[in-house]
């Protein structure tokens, strides 16, 4: 049985430019080609383009640009980047979709990559009849086992579903939501749904008036500490999460990132720690010696980051579900150090960054260079969250925020300054913590002086 029409019409309007500041709204003609497009990728293509490790970043690519002030050969080029790889979705079964509706029959489901379609159709027919915002509240704040699990899934997939949700919420499209959720639905599973139940019940454990750890202070904890160090092996592949950090490590890392907890009050400012805190490993975990990269799934933590801000914006979500957003992200935060290999930290390789041609940009420049970048969005995805860690945080900096001033600038001159020009699989380096990607690197000494 075929794919069916979708029940959803992507509908984007001028004045949705999304949360960064300073854009201004976009021109009728240029949100006609947005909504074409993604209503394109909606109806046609699959939300992973293979069964493994294979996340369709159109949405990402087009949303991202347009928060920028992309054009309208800004937002093609874009889509036209991502469509070499997609593949169509798969049919949709009725019968799975009616089980999809029971309890059991969800929850047996998840996790199989190929009934993508059923779950979006499911989902689809869900929000139609109950609203998106319900639908969230229930299939991701709900306090159920489904619910419970969902929301944990939406960390898996290096930050892709949640990602997909927060564009879906902050340009308010009913479609891209359907996409997130079915595409939580349906990744495969590296261990977030335990862990982060692991990690919520060991902190409910802790007295009650007890502080909160610095998020700073657990990711140097994570280095210190020898069986967190130690749990991603360079052997394990792309297994270091599953079978590493949340496998024979799980115990540890569990007991640290229990020790990371979000008061009501003090909400917006541990978010603004967060960023900082992402930010702050993405840039500083350099080798020395070498030419400066950013590590590929670093990267993600940064670019899945302003989502927590658009959701601490939605008056619809309950207080404690955006504590337990911020806390399920700050612990994966933790995870996905770990998994990298936990590598030493050199914040004086943010702080003393050289750059380039971009060495005269401000944020303006920055917005208007990555937006047209034929890189799959990760640039500009990086660029408009590290601007938005440098709104978030500007009340609340202190000595506890390793991130802070013009960093936040120069983090964005590194995320352009250390891929532009180069292939796909040279532009960010997976695994920094360990040796072996290094390999690949160039000298710092020969680096700059290539760039002299």
């Amino acid at each position: 049985m075929s794919a069916p029409e979708s029940l959803h019409v992507v509908n984007l309007a001028p004045a949705q430019v999304g949360i960064c500041p300073g854009i201004q709204n976009s021109s009728p003609d240029v949100v006609k080609v947005a909504n074409r497009l993604l209503q394109k990728n909606h109806d046609e293509f699959h939300i992973f383009w293979r069964d493994f490790a294979g996340h369709n970043h159109t949405a990402h690519n087009v949303l991202t640009r347009l928060a920028l002030g992309a054009d309208e050969t800004d937002l093609e080029n874009g889509f036209v980047d991502n469509k070499t790889d997609q593949r169509p979705r798969p049919p949709v079964d009725e019968q799975v979709v009616r089980e999809l509706g029971t309890d059991g029959g969800f929850y047996k489901l998840l996790g199989e990559v190929n009934h993508y379609t059923n779950f979006l159709v499911f989902f689809e027919r869900e929000i139609d009849q109950k609203g998106w915002r319900e639908v969230i509240q229930e299939y991701c704040f709900g306090r159920t086992r489904n619910s419970d699990t969902l929301l944990a899934r939406l960390f898996e997939g290096a930050f892709h579903p949640i990602i997909h949700l927060g564009l879906g919420v902050e340009f308010e499209q009913p479609s891209i939501i359907a996409e997130a959720l079915s595409q939580a639905a349906s990744d495969h599973a590296f261990g977030a749904d335990p862990f982060m139940r692991n990690a919520e019940a060991r902190a409910l454990q802790i007295p009650d008036g007890t502080e909160s750890r610095l998020l700073v202070d657990l990711i140097h904890e994570v280095r210190i500490n020898e069986k967190t160090r130690t749990a991603a092996r360079w052997d394990d592949f792309q297994w270091k999460m599953k079978n590493g950090v949340l496998g024979r490590g799980m115990e540890d890392i569990a007991a640290l990132a229990a020790q990371y907890r979000v008061k009501p009050d003090t909400l917006e400012r541990q978010t603004a720690e967060m960023i900082s805190c992402c930010s702050y490993f993405a840039g500083a975990a350099q080798k020395p010696g070498k030419a400066r990269k950013i590590d590929f799934f670093y990267m993600h933590d940064v670019t899945s980051s302003i989502f927590n801000t658009v959701f601490n914006r939605q008056s619809w979500i309950r207080v404690e579900d955006k504590v337990r957003l911020l806390e399920h992200k700050a612990r994966f935060d933790l995870v996905w150090y770990a998994t990298c290999g936990a590598p030493e930290l050199h914040i004086e390789d943010i702080e003393n960054f050289t750059t380039g041609a971009s060495a005269d940009w401000g944020w303006d420049e920055m917005f208007r260079v990555s937006k047209g970048l034929r890189d799959d969005g990760h640039v500009a995805k990086f660029v408009r969250a590290v601007k938005n860690g440098e709104e978030v945080s500007k009340e609340f900096e202190d000595e506890t925020f390793p991130v802070k001033g013009d960093m936040w600038l120069k983090l964005a001159h590194m995320a352009y300054e250390t891929t532009v020009g180069l292939p796909d699989d040279e532009k960010w380096l997976p695994f920094v913590g360990f040796d072996q990607p290094w390999g690949r690197v160039p000298d710092l000494k020969e680096h700059q002086a290539l760039s002299d």
